[in-house]
């Protein structure tokens, strides 16, 4: 019997309505952080400006990732065979993720140094987002590695162990920054709500960092199950199964960061630490006071 990349018959038009959704996500998170970079009339320092924009970068990539793994996918519907574009849509499509969860770690730590509540974090702030990031680079490594191997069925069974081994890197990490995060907006919330009550929005801003968290954490331990389960196994015969699991949690939560810019609400905050390169004026324009209550 013939070696099957595909242990199902791909469906043409998923795939493409993945590729064009994930498309036109990225071209409307790209416009967002163009808008704040250069035509928002908020006064702050330049470098300030430029990493704040700068967050969104990996998690655009993972857009574009996602987008150009799904029209892989679609061309892999009409040519089954295909080893490259196998391995191109596989892979694309299992590390994009891990590029959006840098951003996550870096927005929390923006959030955390901007409204200057180090203190009430148990990690210090210097290598939290140093740490997470290193941690995701490795993952996304061995995933990548892994996934180039399970095309070829005489490495198949290697392959399906690195991106294990790559999966459990990701969800460790990512699953300590989630109760970290958790912990962190509980002490504040306890200690310092008279002090975070001058920046708008900020419980807000961390219940859309939790739950986007936690689409990408379920879609993470998903892939572990699926790929424990071998490739005949039941969720990796099932393709609606992989689409609901991996592909739908990937978008939700892609679209959730649309209605809530990031960049935006950084810039907006002013940190408590006079002098210091966190320091944004909330003075936007003198004609503009008391219109700042703006949506996010």
């Amino acid at each position: 019997m013939a070696f099957k990349l595909f242990n199902y018959n791909p469906s043409l038009p998923a795939a493409i309505a993945f590729a064009v959704v994930f498309g036109l996500l990225t071209l409307i998170h790209s416009f967002m952080v163009f808008h704040v970079g250069f035509k928002q009339n908020l006064t702050f320092n330049s470098g300030r400006k430029k990493r704040l924009c700068c967050i969104m970068i990996p998690f655009i990539i993972g857009l574009v990732m996602e987008s150009v793994g799904y029209v892989a996918r679609a061309i892999a519907t009409q040519n089954k065979d295909s080893v490259i574009v196998y391995c191109m849509q596989s892979t694309f499509i299992l590390i994009a993720p891990v590029l959006m969860a840098a951003t996550l770690y870096m927005v929390f730590g923006e959030l955390v140094k901007t409204t200057d509540t180090e203190k009430h974090i148990c990690i210090s702030m210097k290598y939290f987002t140093k740490i997470l990031v290193a941690a995701d680079i490795v993952s996304l490594l061995v995933q990548a590695a892994g996934g180039g191997l399970i095309a070829m069925d005489s490495a198949r069974k290697w392959g399906k162990i690195i991106v294990i081994v790559g999966l459990f890197i990701q969800i460790i990490f990512f699953g300590g920054f989630f109760v970290l995060s958790i912990l962190y907006t509980i002490q504040v919330h306890k200690h310092a709500k008279r002090h975070i009550s001058k920046y708008s929005h900020w419980m807000l801003s961390f219940v859309v960092l939790f739950v986007t968290s936690l689409l990408i954490l379920v879609r993470s331990v998903f892939r572990v199950v699926e790929f424990f389960g071998g490739y005949d196994g039941a969720i990796a015969s099932n393709e609606k199964l992989i689409y609901g699991l991996d592909a739908v949690p990937i978008l939700v939560g892609s679209v959730i960061f649309v209605f809530f810019n990031y960049s935006r609400l950084l810039c907006k905050y002013q940190t408590l630490n006079d002098g210091s390169d966190f320091l944004l004026v909330d003075k936007i324009l003198p004609s503009e006071e008391g219109s700042q209550k703006e949506s996010y």
